[in-house]
Order: C-alpha cells, then sequence, then structure tokens
C-alpha cells in the first residue's frame, strides 16, 4: 500500500472509446466468499492442524468483525489528489441494470433495498487507465463516505466504484493481483478510514470449489495424474503453515487424507453409462458466480455498517447471514452457469 500511495499523480487521459463487454462473461454478483485458497501439494497430515470450524463465506458483502470496538481515525485522513470520475454514464447504467435484475430483482442482498430507497447507493465510474489512479479515486471516494451516522435520506453510505478502463483488468487476474497486493485483499483502508473494500469481475474466478460431505471429488497428484475420492467433512481444520481450508477425504484407493480446497481439480459427475468423468472447472462454482458484475468494480463498504448488520443478525432485529448465504448459494446455483451468463450479457 505505501508504494502504491508514493506513486499517486494527476490524470493526463481521459478515455473517451465505449466499453467492449467481454465475450466470455459468465455472470454477476453481489456476494463474495472469504475463503483463501493457495496452491501446494496434497498433504497427509498427523494432528498437526488445528481443527477448527471453518467459516463458509459472506454473501451481500457482509462481513461480520467480532471486534468490540473499530478503531478509526477521525482527524488523521489520507489526503489524494483530485479524483477524476464521472457520474451517469453507459458503464454506471450496466452496473446499474445488474443491481436492480439481479441483487434487488433476485434478492440476493437483502440489505441493498434499503439502502437504495434512501438513495443511499453511489455508482461512479473511475476515468482512471492505471491501477495507482483508480486508487486515487478510491480514496477520494472513501473520504466522502460519512462517519459515524445511519445515513440520511439522500446520503449514500455505500459507494461502487466502477473501474472499465484500465486494459489489463479485462482479465480477472491483473485485477485480482491489485485488490490482493495494493488493497490488502479489502482491508487496506479499514483501520485509518473505517472502510472495506470488495471486488467484483466478469470473470471473478478466485476461489476453488465448495463440496460438501459425500460429494466425489478428483484431486491432481505431483505427477499431474488424477486421483478420485470421497468427501468426509468439508470442514477438516486449518493448514498450519498458512491457515488454508482442509478437508477430509477417503480416496478410492483406501487412503484418508487431509486434502486442501486449492488441490481439488473437479467434482465428479456420473454419466448416462455410469462412469465418472470429472466435471467442470472451479470457475462455475457458486462462490465464484456470485462475485461476478458486468464490469470490473470495487464496493466501498462502511464498517460501521457491517458490524451494525452483524449485531441485527445475533440479535434476531435483522437478515440471519447465515441463512443468506445459504440461499443466495441456492439461488446462485438454480440459475447456473448459462443464466448468469445470459443475465450478464443483459446488464452490459
Amino acid at each position: 500500500m505505501a508504494h502504491a500511495m508514493e506513486a499517486l499523480h494527476s490524470r493526463y487521459i481521459v478515455p473517451t472509446q465505449p466499453w467492449n463487454c467481454f465475450e466470455h462473461t459468465k455472470i454477476v454478483g453481489w456476494s463474495r466468499t472469504l475463503n483463501s485458497f493457495s496452491s501446494t501439494g496434497r498433504q497427509h497430515l498427523k494432528g498437526s492442524c488445528q481443527l477448527s470450524s471453518a467459516v463458509g463465506g459472506a454473501m451481500c458483502s457482509v462481513y461480520i468483525c467480532l471486534r468490540a470496538f473499530v478503531r478509526r481515525r477521525s482527524k488523521q485522513r489520507w489526503h489524494v489528489a483530485m479524483a477524476a470520475v464521472v457520474e451517469g454514464d453507459a458503464h454506471a447504467a450496466a452496473v446499474s441494470r445488474w443491481l436492480d435484475e439481479f441483487i434487488l430483482g433476485q434478492n440476493f442482498c437483502p440489505w441493498a433495498k434499503p439502502a437504495q430507497e434512501r438513495s443511499g447507493i453511489r455508482l461512479i465510474t473511475s476515468t482512471a487507465m492505471r491501477p495507482e489512479q483508480v486508487l486515487e479515486d478510491l480514496l477520494s471516494e472513501a473520504e466522502l463516505l460519512p462517519m459515524n451516522s445511519e445515513g440520511a435520506e439522500g446520503e449514500a453510505t455505500t459507494t461502487l466504484l466502477i473501474c472499465p478502463h484500465v486494459e489489463d483488468w479485462s482479465e480477472y487476474e491483473p485485477f485480482s493481483r491489485f485488490f490482493a497486493e495494493e488493497l490488502d485483499d479489502g482491508a487496506a483502508l479499514q483501520d485509518e478510514l473505517g472502510i472495506k473494500v470488495d471486488a467484483f469481475h466478469p470473470k471473478y474466478s478466485r476461489f476453488g470449489f465448495s463440496v460438501g460431505v459425500g460429494d466425489r471429488i478428483a484431486v491432481s497428484e505431483s505427477d499431474e495424474t488424477m486421483v478420485f475420492g470421497t468427501v468426509l467433512d468439508e470442514e477438516a481444520g486449518i493448514h498450519p503453515d498458512d491457515g488454508e481450508e482442509l478437508i477430509d477425504v477417503r480416496f478410492d484407493d483406501g487412503q484418508e487424507f487431509l486434502v486442501r480446497y486449492s488441490e481439488i481439480t473437479a467434482k465428479i459427475r456420473m454419466q448416462e453409462d455410469g462412469t465418472e468423468q470429472p466435471g467442470d472447472d472451479a470457475s462455475a462454482d457458486a462462490a465464484n458466480l456470485v462475485s461476478r458484475a458486468p464490469r470490473p468494480l470495487l464496493h466501498l463498504l462502511r464498517v460501521e455498517d457491517l458490524d451494525r448488520a452483524g449485531m441485527a443478525s445475533q440479535a434476531g432485529a435483522g437478515p440471519k447471514i447465515e441463512a443468506v448465504l445459504e440461499g443466495n448459494s441456492v439461488r446462485a446455483a438454480k440459475i447456473g452457469l448459462k443464466g448468469m451468463d445470459d443475465l450478464l450479457e443483459r446488464c452490459c
């Protein structure tokens, strides 16, 4: 984050070319799973893992902070150059259609409708062509969000910063690296500004497969061969080296191992002739599908709002977080990859 702040400089070029929708985008999403996956080999661990109850994900951009107070500095604020953003352009219109048809229309986020009804959602398009310029705009937008307020009528309390003009971000990986390295996976502004950032992209594919007990899966060995097995426990602990979640799998040769989620190559599908074959890759999994939008965008959320939603859920005074997660997963699976692809195309 530090080197990115040093690199902030003024804007030189304002793009004028219209957005060319991605040809192979899959779908849209308002929410994202918080699991983190990394790539290493199959592990056979004997009691060395710290067992835990894994958190499955957080939809509707809700991140429940389990601390009593949020450290937020009200006087020591970021100072950034004048941002170059526009409102009401074709990119904002596409995201607005996505918001209306998918998020609100299919109730993927019960917190979004009240915010929209009081005009609390700000849609703004960055004209940035370089990542460091997007960072300028992001910080400027974070400064605009009110502090310690539930939001008056017409006052934005959350912002969708649309980022369609950074050429490299037409692919997911460069966008993902920016989010991870410069924004600390969304936590970079949390202490100073009380803002959490979530990322959405038309090709969002950060997460591996979500699996349950009894699922048949394929795992890639070090020699690139695939072995099949059955999931015995999808919350078998975390790896002691990096905290990646592990699943307990009994393989077809009778051996039982704890396996990293990132090593799942595919879920196994039963063919009509009774044989088993690897199915679709992880890009079609619900954990990825619900984090897709018509454009690359960064969602700014106030930590105080997230804390408030979490406390209301626990007190029974608001939507139950777990129920929202489960419902969103079911809805995403029901819509399916083709349906989501069509929806995103309509929004473009």
